[in-house]
């Protein structure tokens, strides 16, 4: 997958959404598996 509008700037990360997440819980975990971070050489 190639992201159309890169953050150039900064660490990479990941985001993801929690459904029910709130300031009292934290939600249930997600999980991230078999990805990579690579360099983007453009």
């Amino acid at each position: 997958m190639l992201d159309p509008h890169p953050n150039r700037d900064g660490s990479a990360g990941l985001y993801g959404y929690s459904v029910g997440t709130t300031s009292k819980s934290d939600g249930p975990e997600i999980l991230f598996d078999n990805f990579k971070v690579v360099r983007n050489d453009d």
